[in-house]
């Protein structure tokens, strides 16, 4: 089985649904992009399989299922004070799981091109989301 390396914030991002990865969205292109074997994904493509992606990863390391629930961004906190403290949390999560980085498998995934993601969204109501 082909792994590849992602840091536990990058993982912590597919895993709780927010954006709390330094990198940003990049970190949820790659993670999900490397998973179903599509480096191109788009971002109709993150709808429709990053929720897999969160089912697999967390197969892959249940000691994650403690930790789905990011907290609650503090709505006052600027973009910075908003990092430093996911930073803060992602840390104390590093240190309770004992790792930095996850190896995380490739899964195989019925592929779906943006059209006909788009017309399960607009046309069936499909909820990729869950």
């Amino acid at each position: 089985m082909t792994r590849e390396l992602f840091a536990i914030a990058d993982v912590l991002c597919i895993t709780t649904g927010r954006l709390i990865s330094p990198r940003g969205i990049d970190a949820v292109y790659d993670i999900v992009g490397w998973m179903i074997k599509d480096r191109s994904v788009t971002t109709l493509g993150l709808l429709a399989h990053s929720a897999e992606c969160k089912k697999a990863i967390l197969n892959q390391y249940p000691e994650l299922l403690d930790f789905v629930e990011a907290p609650a961004p503090i709505e006052s906190y600027s973009s910075d004070e908003l990092q430093e403290y996911y930073d803060r949390w992602i840390e104390s999560v590093s240190r309770e799981v004992s790792r930095k980085f996850y190896a995380i498998a490739q899964i195989d995934v019925q592929y779906k091109s943006d059209l006909r993601i788009w017309d399960d969204v607009k046309n069936k109501g499909v909820d990729y989301t869950k």
